[in-house]
């Protein structure tokens, strides 16, 4: 716009004086128009200055608010928000959706032994571990609440949940932290529940969850560090949430 207006200008300043102009008329005229450059050119300036802080603000707010404040990832609320998202999308076009739900084995006795500073820092080993094994683009990954961490795979087959569940195994066992308070082996190890599946219309994202938890359920029960995928027993399991509530509540 400021281009356009000089462009004005300088046609006036070489058109005026063919059109014989008188002289203070033709020195009033160019002095207004840069007058109104300059003053309009500053208060766009200032207008558009401020917009971009307002929208650098406005992101910078849904950046904070979408982030778990210890470990810097993907907190719960964007979580719930995502898996929503990704059932409808999964729905519509056909895809499985993986939900892999990973808890740190005794972290309780972790935290009482090395003290919580040592505990934040083993959750944020542990996130940024996370966040290197699901690398696609639409991979998510989240601090599901406490030591408990969650991933979503879209468009997912087996042989790809086989391998970001290999890719876990391994990178915890890489970070080598020491856990003589764990029962389970001296160092810092995870269990992993994982629920595979194709939705339907007929489901909701809730069961899908509620199977993961079920799978993680059944890797501490056998003992913690190691991985159990649930898939057949989607079409079976009946926990009052799996199926869409046409009626009386599901048993």
């Amino acid at each position: 716009a400021l281009a356009a207006n000089v462009i004005v200008m300088l046609v006036y300043l070489a058109v005026g004086p063919a059109l014989q102009l008188p002289s203070h008329e033709f020195s009033y005229d160019v002095l207004a128009m840069v007058a109104t450059n300059l003053f309009g050119a500053s208060i766009v300036y200032m207008h558009e200055k401020t917009s971009r802080m307002r929208f650098l603000e406005a992101c910078l707010l849904r950046e904070m608010v979408a982030r778990d404040g210890l470990t810097g990832i993907q907190n719960r609320r964007m979580f719930d928000h995502h898996i929503q998202r990704v059932w409808q999308q999964a729905v519509r076009e056909e895809e499985r959706v993986a939900v892999l739900l990973i808890d740190v084995d005794c972290f309780k006795d972790y935290n009482d032994r090395y003290g919580h500073q040592a505990g934040d820092e083993c959750l944020r080993a542990v996130a940024v571990s996370l966040s290197q094994c699901a690398r696609r683009p639409l991979d998510f990954v989240a601090r599901y609440g406490g030591e408990e961490f969650a991933i979503v795979l879209y468009e997912a087959s087996r042989e790809y949940v086989a391998e970001v569940l290999t890719r876990i195994q391994r990178s915890i066992a890489e970070l080598n932290i020491p856990h003589e308070a764990s029962r389970v082996a001296g160092r810092l190890t995870v269990s992993i529940g994982a629920a595979f599946i194709l939705p339907s219309s007929q489901r909701t994202y809730e069961g899908l969850i509620q199977l993961a938890d079920e799978a993680l359920y059944a890797a501490k029960e056998q003992g913690r560090n190691r991985v159990v995928v649930m898939e057949a027993e989607y079409h079976t399991l009946r926990t009052g949430r799996f199926e869409k509530r046409h009626g009386p509540l599901a048993g």
